[in-house]
């Protein structure tokens, strides 16, 4: 295969030469030891259980919450201690529900942690972004939407311009990113150009 032909090479116009944008093949990874430790706390509170009399403060402090009313069952029902189980049937998806398993990982009860939050949770690694100039190399996703599956984890890419250096229009394009579903998808957008150009340019040769 040419270079020109190549998916992930950029040419320089004014001069000739090329950049090649080469997978290491290197994923990179979510936070695992945060990972280890929510995992570690959740086993111990569904071993212990959840004390009835914390279900009841939080009943206390949040009448107006509609947990309340289940919860309150929960605790007619229980003698000192609540079943962590029953309590883990209580989903992460709304505020509400969040701010409860807070309050009870505040209290050293986690049953539920928020591995999916972009801002607290543990798997930004795998599919944000960064740009190291000095390494000369940057991340980018898996061609489809962008999953926190590993299969689907960011590369690590080397970006190698021989024995020159990387210039810096390069890096300043690799600002630019093609979005789609609020998510980084294929690489950055001069690439998905180049990729999209080249298969054009194949289609009116064949």
């Amino acid at each position: 295969m040419s270079l020109t032909g190549h998916p992930n090479c950029r040419r320089t116009p004014d001069t000739g030469k090329f950049i090649i944008a080469a997978d290491t093949e290197a994923v990179c990874l979510p936070n695992e030891e945060q990972i280890h430790t929510w995992v570690k706390e959740m086993d111990a509170a569904l071993t212990s259980g959840i004390p009835s009399e914390l279900i009841a403060q939080y009943c206390a402090d949040n009448p107006e919450s509609a947990l309340v009313p289940r919860l309150m069952e929960f605790g007619t029902n229980a003698q000192a201690t609540i079943s962590a189980r029953k309590l883990s049937e209580i989903d992460y998806k709304s505020l509400e529900k969040q701010n409860f398993h807070n309050f009870l990982a505040d209290h050293g009860y986690r049953l539920k942690a928020p591995f999916a939050s972009w801002e607290l949770g543990v798997f930004q690694a795998s599919t944000g972004t960064w740009i190291n100039r000095e390494s000369g190399m940057y991340t980018a996703g898996a061609v489809g939407s962008p999953a926190r599956k590993q299969d689907n984890f960011n590369h690590v890419y080397i970006a190698d311009a021989g024995n020159d250096t990387v210039p810096e229009w390069f890096w300043n394009s690799l600002d630019v990113w093609h979005v789609r579903h609020k998510g980084i998808t294929a690489f950055p957008f001069i690439f998905k150009h180049l990729r999209e150009y080249g298969e054009r340019k194949v289609q009116l040769m064949s």
